[in-house]
């Protein structure tokens, strides 16, 4: 039997699709977290078949977690979820290496279908992905000011817009005080922002951070 790994900041939501889990009797539930960095580290320990990873999570992202997943556990199968989805996100997921993408407004059945397809080796879409990725097709793909960054660049953004400061960031990545301010004077050059406040509404549009984590 496949092994799972739920990584969801709800606890509610962590419960309820462990409790599936067990009526599906698919795959069993080797181990779950609520944040993004301590998630990472419990997939490198436990290495699973499979994660159910959120979108949006404290101190790593999902795409973050999920750019570590395909580099360094290739083996891995990743099903990410979210409430929404835009096509931004959409084509960071899928150049990141996500077999699945599911919305959390779908139903147990959804739910049945996509772990089914990653066990099996294929991948799934949730029909409001499929109707996205249909109208993408159909337009040209973006250059993006977010693919110029940094896997670390990418993180130190996240804790910035969490509300996070320089040395807090320090810690918490295991780097310099001069080293994490020098990402933040690098980010704002980048992305041509200025101050805390752009680089927090620049985190929010691209799904690196909820709207609900937005404290400027």
């Amino acid at each position: 039997m496949k092994r799972l790994v739920i990584i969801e900041d709800e606890v509610m939501m962590r419960d309820l699709i462990a409790e599936v889990l067990k009526r599906f009797s698919l795959c069993s539930l080797a181990g779950t977290s609520g944040d993004g960095l301590e998630g990472w580290k419990l997939v490198q320990k436990l290495q699973p078949d499979l994660v159910m990873l959120d979108l949006k999570l404290p101190s790593m992202n999902g795409l973050e977690v999920l750019r570590h997943i395909s580099q360094l556990l290739p083996g891995c199968r990743v099903l990410l979820f979210s409430a929404y989805f835009s096509p931004d996100t959409v084509r960071q997921a899928l150049k990141s290496g996500a077999q699945g993408l599911m919305e959390k407004t779908a139903g147990l059945a959804e739910l049945h279908k996509a772990l089914h397809a990653l066990i099996d080796g294929t991948v799934y879409m949730g029909p409001t992905v499929q109707k996205m990725m249909r109208m993408m097709m159909l337009e040209p793909e973006k250059s993006d000011s977010i693919d110029r960054l940094s896997q670390r660049e990418r993180e130190v953004l996240q804790l910035i817009a969490e509300g996070h400061g320089t040395k807090e960031i320090a810690t918490m990545l295991g780097i310099s005080s001069k080293t994490a301010a020098t990402h933040r004077v690098n980010l704002m050059a980048k992305l041509n922002l200025h101050g805390v406040a752009d680089l927090t509404r620049y985190a929010i549009d691209h799904s690196i951070i909820g709207a609900v984590a937005q404290t400027v």
